[in-house]
């Protein structure tokens, strides 16, 4: 869905593939990130999960992800008292009601806090709504779209379509290169 971008090189894929069976929502979540140099991989971040929807609410989450070699985990199940998050990084935790996985497809998101895919973790990003803007997308189309600045925990830009899609992200490396991700499917 996605095509991962660094100093105008392609370096990876975040996919997204939606289902739906027996009225639940379910979300495969891949993505693969390989930084070369020429020939060597330099880095490399491999997240693989699932998200599942019903009555729109969220009722589990599971990820595995090896970022560089180290490994993280994370769990979300829905109990009577809520979300209930386990992950590589956090002790098991009940989420706040308004949390959501950071998977950043659903917009709604951006009310309350995230539930971060690699470890777990519960983050509280500030956002602010920047407006209307125009973003590019891997075809090179130019969309309409709606720019959101996220602070706080970390920092990161994103773009949805006036349709609610997510349409791009972008973010400054650990080596302080610019990441941009790029819709293929406009």
């Amino acid at each position: 869905m996605f095509d991962i971008w660094r100093k105008q090189r392609r370096i990876g894929t975040h996919e997204l593939h939606f289902s739906v069976s027996n009225g639940t929502l379910s979300v495969d979540i891949a993505v693969r990130v390989n930084v070369l140099f020429g020939p060597i991989a330099i880095s490399h971040y491999r997240l693989d999960g699932i998200e599942k929807w019903r009555d729109g609410q969220v009722f589990h989450v599971a990820t595995t992800t090896n970022n560089d070699g180290e490994a993280d985990d994370m769990r979300a199940d829905r109990h009577p008292q809520g979300l209930i998050v386990q992950g590589s990084k956090v002790q098991t935790y009940v989420a706040p009601a308004n949390a959501l996985p950071a998977t950043h497809w659903n917009q709604v998101e951006l009310n309350g806090p995230w539930i971060n895919l690699q470890n777990g973790r519960l983050l509280h990003p500030s956002v602010k709504r920047l407006g209307a803007d125009k973003v590019r997308v891997a075809n090179g189309d130019i969309l309409l779209a709606r720019h959101y600045r996220v602070s706080g925990d970390f920092a990161l830009q994103l773009w949805y379509g006036y349709h609610r899609q997510w349409l791009s992200l972008a973010f400054t490396g650990k080596d302080g290169s610019n990441i941009t991700y790029l819709r293929r499917d406009g």
